[in-house]
């Protein structure tokens, strides 16, 4: 396998699951890709925002106190955006289908912010021989078998996103669904890093900590069916324009 054929796969691993579901229950109709851009556009602002506080903590020596506070400013700048972006543009149109599309755009851009960029850096870097001090690039083989966590944990991290979007429309009635939301999201970001720093780097850990990341979004879809009621099954198959709304 070369590099071009292992990176290219990783991209359109991460990418290809949600986009193709994107387009088949959105039909590509005009309101629902415009929640989606909104949704990414919200997630950008929400990374730009806590940027200067994420580079300052690079200053601190301790590298797993450095990981909590990152985890907490995660879980307060990105669900707060979310609750202003979805209280301000969704205008009122608190549906499944308009969250959904709200969710599937904040985790896409995502992943081609935090995930494709760097995969074709990468692919720069190897194509033009360059070297990074400190740093071997594995062969092509093992760079995808290794890269293929990295495509789960994107679309894991998708369906999280996707989950807290429909816990934040909720919280346009309940603020303590709001409160929930950064609460929880901290937890995964927290149980994520804290094992990452604390586990050896081997792939068998890198697989568990994703276990217990889909775990907690598991979970987190337990409390949307059981406690928040959101009926998601004709949302998801809904075409429509008269979608089924989020309130039960």
């Amino acid at each position: 396998m070369e590099y071009f054929i292992a990176i290219f796969s990783l991209i359109v691993l991460a990418l290809l699951p949600w986009l193709l579901y994107f387009i088949w229950y959105s039909r590509l109709k005009a309101k629902y890709v415009k929640f989606f851009l909104i949704g990414g556009i919200g997630w950008l602002l929400a990374l730009l925002a806590r940027t200067p506080i994420l580079m300052a903590l690079q200053l601190m020596p301790n590298q797993l106190v450095q990981g909590v506070i990152a985890s907490l400013l995660a879980g307060i700048f990105e669900e707060c955006f979310r609750f202003f972006f979805i209280q301000k543009f969704l205008g009122g149109e608190f549906s499944s289908g308009n969250g959904i599309s709200f969710g599937v755009g904040w985790g896409v851009f995502e992943i081609i912010l935090m995930h494709t960029l760097n995969l074709i850096v990468l692919l720069v870097i190897i194509s033009l021989n360059i070297s990074i001090p400190g740093q071997e690039i594995p062969p092509p083989d093992e760079l995808f078998i290794g890269g293929l966590v990295g495509v789960y944990e994107r679309i894991v991290v998708t369906t999280l996103h996707v989950g807290l979007t429909l816990v934040i429309i909720h919280a346009i009635k309940n603020r303590l669904w709001l409160y929930f939301a950064i609460t929880y999201h901290f937890l995964v970001d927290f149980v994520a890093v804290t094992m990452a720093i604390t586990l050896e780097t081997t792939l068998a850990n890198l697989w568990l900590i994703e276990g217990v990341i889909t775990l907690l979004v598991i979970i987190l879809y337990v409390i949307i069916l059981k406690v928040l009621r959101v009926r998601l099954s004709r949302a998801f198959m809904d075409t429509s324009e008269e979608l089924l709304p989020i309130f039960a």
